[in-house]
């Protein structure tokens, strides 16, 4: 397992037989993202910011399911990890949809 730089990210793992990812965020919890490309995962570790590598690159691309979970990958979770900061995205007026 690499050494990983991150404020957002504690650790990150591949298996590249069964490609998959596991990301282990700080303070939340660990997920497994399956049928990541090795290519994915190699650019991932270069990255300057693996918060904004998984923003833009993993996040809402593959399917996941948290480590340990029983069960299959899922598509979408209400609980999905997000690298923003509280309070940094803005929310929608009322009404407005």
């Amino acid at each position: 397992m690499p050494a990983v730089t991150s404020s957002a990210i504690d650790w990150i793992d591949y298996d590249r037989r069964k490609r998959v990812l596991t990301i282990a965020f700080r303070e939340t919890t660990t997920y497994n993202y399956f049928d990541v490309p090795p290519d994915v995962y190699r650019a991932f570790l270069a990255s300057d910011s693996k918060g904004r590598f998984f923003n833009f690159r993993i996040r809402d691309r593959y399917a996941y399911s948290e480590a340990g979970q029983r069960g299959g990958p899922r598509q979408t979770s209400r609980r999905r990890p997000s690298l923003t900061r509280p309070g940094s995205r803005s929310r929608p007026r009322r009404g407005a949809e």
